[in-house]
Formats: structure tokens, sequence, C-alpha cells
């Protein structure tokens, strides 16, 4: 005769079993967290079972490598990403105090090239486009125009801009009466 606690032990088991199943899929499709959380309560119902323990074991070691995996992958990234400013960094200020020794040098060219690369790191940086444009002016470029009109619309102090504008049509002057 089979008693009310029997029957229960029965349908336990039976839940068990059925955690255990579904637990095996999820472990299959790689969802190893999924299923080591089912094959930890089909443990709980169903203790002792050899199989379902290999399984658990594995779901335990799968679950954590991927946890170690994911957390090396997301150091890298850090890592990466902080390198990444680093080098920055130390690329404008490799560049800033190249152009200061070429403007210093009188060698505007390649004070401009060096002024250039470091404006597409700052674009918006009004002292650097100045600074830009003051390269621009002394090698005889017309570029210079064109930066100071970005630097225009640029926030802060104008006078600078006209006076650097001025100094620009002055030197083209003087460079076209003197041929």
């Amino acid at each position: 005769i089979l008693t009310l606690d029997d029957t229960f032990q029965g349908a336990l088991e039976l839940k068990g079993e059925l955690l255990f199943v579904r637990g095996k899929k999820l472990f299959e499709s790689e969802d190893y967290a999924a299923a080591l959380k089912l094959f930890e309560k089909a443990d709980e119902l169903n203790p002792g079972i050899p199989e379902l323990e290999k399984y658990l074991g594995d779901s335990r070691w799968n679950n954590n490598r991927v946890k170690i995996y994911v957390a090396a992958g997301i150091s890298l990234v850090i890592l990466l990403v902080a390198a990444y400013f680093v080098y920055r960094k130390l690329y404008f200020k490799k560049h800033l105090r190249l152009a200061e020794m070429f403007m210093l040098d009188q060698k505007f060219l390649n004070a401009a090239e060096e002024y250039e690369k470091i404006c597409k790191l700052k674009p918006k940086s009004r002292p650097l486009k100045l600074q830009l444009a003051k390269s621009q002016i002394e090698a005889g470029n017309s570029k210079a125009v064109m930066i100071l009109k970005e630097v225009l619309k640029m926030p802060g102090d104008q006078d600078e801009v006209y006076a650097e504008l001025a100094r620009y049509y002055m030197k083209k002057n003087d460079l076209s009466t003197e041929a």
C-alpha cells in the first residue's frame, strides 16, 4: 500500500528527473549558468545520482570558466582603452612640442603639419586652431584664412583672430609688392 509520503516522495523524484532533463538540454546548448541552477535543484530532490553529479560538476566548471573568460575579456578591453588614451596623450604632447620647436626654428610648414595632426585629436580646440592658422600665415599659405574663419565661429575673444587675419593680408600684400 502506498502512503501519502511515498506518493509525495515519488512526485519529488519525478520533479528532480524533469529538472535534470531540462538541465541537460541547457547544458548541451552551453547555457551553463541556467543548467547549473536546475542541476542543483535536481540534486536537492534526488541526491547521489552519479550522472547528475557529473553534470553538476561539469556545469560548475564551465560556468566558472565562462565567468573567467568574461572577466578576462572585460579586463583586456579596459586595458586597451586605457592604453589608447595614454597613447593619445603622448601623441598629442609629442606633436605639440614638435610644432612649437618648428615655430621657434621658423620651419613654419613643418609646424603647420604638426598642428594639423594635433588638431585632428582636438578639433574644437580654439587655441590649437589659432596656432595652426599662425603657422600657416608664417608659411604664406592661404589655408590660414579658412582656419581663421573656423576659429571665428568658435566662442571666445575675436580680437586676436581679426589681428591674425589682418596680419595674413598685410603679409600677402608685402609679398605681392616685393615681386
